[in-house]
């Protein structure tokens, strides 16, 4: 699961530079890009609960304990929040299946703060959604088209 790698890990600042919109050298990532980082979760944050302390009552239960305990000591911090992530989706996956209503008005919710946030940074994301839909969904699919890739598979994979 974890990178047994013995290659040293790159840190932040030395990472890959990103190339430039105009493509002709590579700039360093702004300072404002490392503060940016996670904004969006943080800002979704209040709306998760405190799944830690979920998860972490779920692998003290002895039987947990007594079949995956060493597992769960041998993992890295990043390990055991994947693994956290996994147990736990399946859980909010099927109360979620129970209330389709409410799993729209979730999604609609944070679809809605996506779209406020990049309002806020001037980024006229509903102004430019409303002008390509004005344009109808037959335009749309023949652009969509006419940039496809053609894909061609081998008779084998029929």
């Amino acid at each position: 699961m974890g990178n047994k790698s013995s290659r040293p890990q790159a840190s932040a600042a030395s990472a890959p530079m990103a190339p430039s919109p105009s493509g002709a050298r590579p700039t360093a990532p702004s300072p404002s890009d490392a503060l940016a980082q996670g904004q969006v979760q943080k800002a979704f944050a209040n709306d998760h609960g405190d799944w830690d302390s979920v998860f972490e009552s779920l692998s003290s239960h002895h039987y947990v304990q007594e079949k995956y305990g060493q597992m769960l000591e041998d993992l890295t911090n990043a390990e055991r929040k994947v693994l956290q992530a996994r147990t736990l989706v399946p859980l909010q996956a099927a109360a979620f299946a129970k209330k389709p209503a409410s799993l729209l008005a979730k999604r609609s919710g944070v679809l809605n703060g996506y779209r406020d946030f990049a309002e806020k940074k001037n980024i006229p994301w509903r102004t430019d959604a409303a002008q390509l839909e004005q344009r109808g969904v037959a335009v749309w699919e023949a652009e969509r088209a006419a940039k496809k890739r053609k894909l061609v598979m081998p008779p084998y994979y029929e």
